[in-house]
Formats: structure tokens, C-alpha cells, sequence
């Protein structure tokens, strides 16, 4: 093959755009609202494949919806792998900090505030969510609560972070768990509802 059908095939294959400063990996449904903030930094890609050579054309959409006076904000290096959700509604915000990965078919959808720290691994098919978008006759009950993950924490596969949420610096979330409860720094929780599995553990990316 020469070199000119070898970089046809890479433009076909790697087929991209950019939007505010996103790199979008096609296939990808993007609605952003003009009213949006959209504050991101070098580096953010959405919808990004696995690896180069697994490229196939079915491919997985993902989709990044910015509603009116939402605010997605990421730092540096952030990479969400294809089939992701992401959904900041209407005055709500989304704060990413620099090298996080959110892998394949996660959902995150914001009503209030999700802020997810630096460094932070967030595995396959794990949905954060902080409103259950119904409300329950019952004192003190409250629909929407802000969910806060901490910096350098590993969110298991298929975990589910419910709203009200805090996950300490350096926490592990076994896969399956549903967080309901605040998770101290450097713990690992497991299972439904999620409980205290270690404390003072430590983990290397």
C-alpha cells in the first residue's frame, strides 16, 4: 500500500471534528445550546474508539448534550471512550479535572453538579446521576442532590453513584456497587447498597 492510500485510510478511519474546542470522534449526536458554557481544556476527546486496529463500522455512537446555561467544564487530558452519555441539563454543571478516563457506554447525567477530580478512572457501563426526577411525599426528602467524586478514584465496572453523593481522595468502587452513602478517602466500598469493604488502601494507575 503507498503512503497516499495509507493516509486516505487513516482520514476515513479517524474521522473527526471540532466544536468549542472538543475533539468529537465520529459516530456522535452533539446538541449544544448557545446559551452553554463550555470551558475545556487541551486534550478533552469524546467518543473515542479503544484502539485503532478494533475500529469496525458499527461503530458506537455517543452523545454529549449542553442544555441552556449548562456548564461543561474539563481539564487537561481527558479522554471519554465511544458509546458515553452525557447530559448537563438546564443550569446544571459538569467539572472534570485534568487526566481522567471515562471508558466505553458510561452515562453521566447532571441536574445540579457532578464534579469529578484529576486523575480519576471511571470503568465501562458505570452511570453517575444526581436526581432521581421524581419526587417522594416524604419529609426531607430531595429530589436533586450534587454528587462530588474525589481526585485519583477507580469506579469499578457497572458501579451506579446515586445524587448526594461524596467519594474521598483515592476510594476504590468495586464493580456492580451502588454508592448511596458518602465514601471516606482511600476506601474500598463494595456491593448493594454499597458497604465499607478496606480502609487505608492505596492503588496505582
Amino acid at each position: 500500500m503507498n503512503i497516499l492510500k495509507k493516509i486516505a485510510l487513516v482520514f476515513k478511519i479517524k474521522l473527526f471534528y471540532l466544536h468549542k474546542g472538543l475533539i468529537i470522534f465520529k459516530p456522535a449526536m452533539i446538541d449544544i445550546s448557545k446559551k452553554a458554557v463550555i470551558d475545556v481544556e487541551k486534550g478533552l476527546q469524546f467518543n473515542k474508539e479503544w484502539h485503532f486496529s478494533r475500529i469496525i463500522k458499527n461503530k458506537t455512537v455517543g452523545s454529549l448534550f449542553v442544555s441552556n446555561n449548562g456548564s461543561f467544564k474539563c481539564g487537561k487530558n481527558v479522554v471519554f471512550r465511544s458509546g458515553c452519555r452525557v447530559s448537563v441539563n438546564e443550569g446544571s454543571e459538569l467539572v472534570i479535572g485534568e487526566n481522567c478516563l471515562i471508558n466505553s457506554n458510561t452515562r453521566i447525567e447532571a441536574f445540579t453538579k457532578i464534579s469529578i477530580g484529576d486523575n480519576t478512572i471511571i470503568s465501562e457501563e458505570v452511570f453517575i446521576r444526581d436526581s432521581n426526577n421524581h419526587r417522594v411525599k416524604q419529609s426531607g426528602y430531595k429530589m436533586s442532590e450534587p454528587i462530588t467524586i474525589g481526585k485519583n478514584v477507580w469506579i469499578g465496572m457497572r458501579a451506579i453513584i446515586l445524587p448526594g453523593v461524596t467519594i474521598g481522595d483515592g476510594s476504590i468502587i468495586a464493580a456492580g456497587a451502588v454508592v448511596t452513602k458518602d465514601v471516606p478517602s482511600r476506601t474500598l466500598v463494595g456491593g448493594c447498597p454499597a458497604k465499607v469493604i478496606k480502609e487505608g488502601i492505596s492503588w496505582e494507575r
